[in-house]
C-alpha cells in the first residue's frame, strides 16, 4: 500500500507539473527492475533444478550399490559433503569434507550454471 501511495504522489505532482519525460524515465526505470527481477527468478530457479538433479543423482547412486552402506563405505566418503563444527568457540565453521580431506569452507560461492555440472569425474578431482 505505502509504494501505491508514493506512486500516486508521484504521478500526481509530475501531471500537475505537465512533465511526460518524468513519467516516461520512470517506466523506464520500472521496465529495468521488472527485467532484473525477471532474470534473477530464472537464475534461482536453475540454480534449484541444478541442486536437486545433483542430489538426485547422488540419491541414484547410493540405491545402486549392491553391498550394505554405510558411512564407511567407499560411495559415501567419496562425496563431497558439507559439515559444520558445532564445537567451534565463536562461531560455526562449515568444511567440506571428502574422504579424510577437510577443507574449511570461506563463503566462497560458485553459482550452479547450465554450464557448471558436477559429475563424477569432478567429485574426483
Amino acid at each position: 500500500i505505502v509504494e501505491h501511495i508514493l506512486f500516486s504522489l508521484i504521478l500526481e505532482k509530475q501531471i500537475k507539473k505537465q512533465t511526460k519525460l518524468f513519467i516516461r524515465n520512470m517506466k523506464f526505470k520500472i521496465e529495468d527492475q521488472l527485467n532484473a527481477l525477471i532474470k534473477n527468478r530464472i537464475k534461482q530457479q536453475n540454480c534449484l533444478i541444478i541442486q536437486r538433479l545433483y542430489f538426485r543423482d547422488i540419491l541414484s547412486k547410493l540405491i545402486e550399490i549392491e553391498n550394505d552402506l554405510t558411512l564407511n563405505s567407499y560411495e559415501w566418503l567419496s562425496l563431497i559433503k558439507y559439515e559444520i563444527d558445532q564445537n567451534s568457540r565463536t562461531e560455526n565453521k562449515i568444511h567440506f569434507v571428502q574422504f579424510s580431506n577437510r577443507i574449511h569452507y570461506n563463503f566462497e560461492f560458485i553459482e550452479p550454471s547450465s554450464t557448471f555440472i558436477i559429475s563424477p569425474m569432478m567429485e574426483r578431482t
